[in-house]
């Protein structure tokens, strides 16, 4: 397995290529500026572990292109902001994971890594699910919102039906959207803060009942721990109330084809 270090703090690359090299996990090159990585990056790298922070410029600047040419590589973006836009910005245009720099960062990115093994492993299975689950007629996107704020809903709804023909359904807590899971939507928006139930229930709930469900938190919450902790339990995006949430969240919504051909679970 090829893997990239992307980071131009020397000491900390010096450090990872060694611990990765000694646990015999691949090829590692390193990189200590964007422009020099980029200049290698034909030679297709299977995981590329890149830094926030890069000499002036940003490795958010750097993840298009990777997707772009090989979007089968895995990006492993690791930083020290506090900032839950930074994460929901890496992982929305094409980052794997986000891993924060503490004192864990070493043994999280071998484990990230290790998973990735583990992926490549069960391609096979996942490309046969992935067969069983599809259906020649394709539909409308259905599409869930979740907020006790019933008025802040219609007013999503209204946004959500100028931009494309969804199929939507609206609840105004857990239990309810919870009693629906088998409808197996394509998309769920779901507020974090539920009166009657956390989201991370309801998250849990449709992850393993309908694992195939894009679900997409919108809070206000900006604490990046939570939205770690979202991340690590499956979900697709997430999207900060902010004077940018409009742009965000339909971003998010986009990465999902227009015309999924799924077939709901009966």
């Amino acid at each position: 397995m090829k893997i990239f270090i992307i980071d131009d703090d020397e000491l900390f690359t010096e450090s990872l290529s060694k611990q990765l090299g000694n646990k015999n996990m691949g090829d590692i090159h390193v990189f200590h500026s964007l422009s020099s990585a980029i200049r290698k990056m034909g030679l297709a790298p299977e995981v590329i572990i890149l830094d926030h922070f890069l000499r002036g410029t940003l490795g958010t600047d750097l993840i298009p292109i990777i997707k772009e040419n090989h979007p089968k590589t895995k990006i492993i973006y690791i930083s020290g902001q506090t900032d839950v836009n930074v994460l929901a910005t890496a992982r929305r245009i094409g980052a794997t994971n986000y891993i924060k720099k503490d004192k864990d960062l070493l043994q999280n990115i071998v484990n990230e890594i290790n998973k990735k093994v583990v992926s490549n492993q069960s391609n096979a299975d996942s490309v046969f699910f992935k067969l069983k689950s599809f259906v020649k007629k394709p539909r409308k996107r259905s599409l869930f919102i979740v907020d006790d704020d019933e008025l802040y809903s219609v007013f999503l709804r209204y946004k959500l039906s100028k931009t494309e023909d969804f199929d939507i359904a609206m609840y105004k807590d857990g239990q309810s959207v919870i009693e629906d899971v088998d409808q197996a939507p394509d998309i769920l928006i779901l507020d974090y803060k539920l009166v009657k139930m956390t989201a991370e229930v309801v998250l849990k709930e449709f992850k393993l009942r309908s694992p195939e469900t894009h679900v997409i938190i919108l809070s206000s919450q900006e604490n990046i721990d939570v939205a770690l902790n979202l991340f690590e339990l499956g979900i697709a995006d997430y999207v900060v109330k902010n004077k940018s949430w409009e742009e965000n969240l339909l971003e998010a919504i986009d990465k999902f084809p227009h015309q999924r051909t799924r077939a709901r679970a009966n």
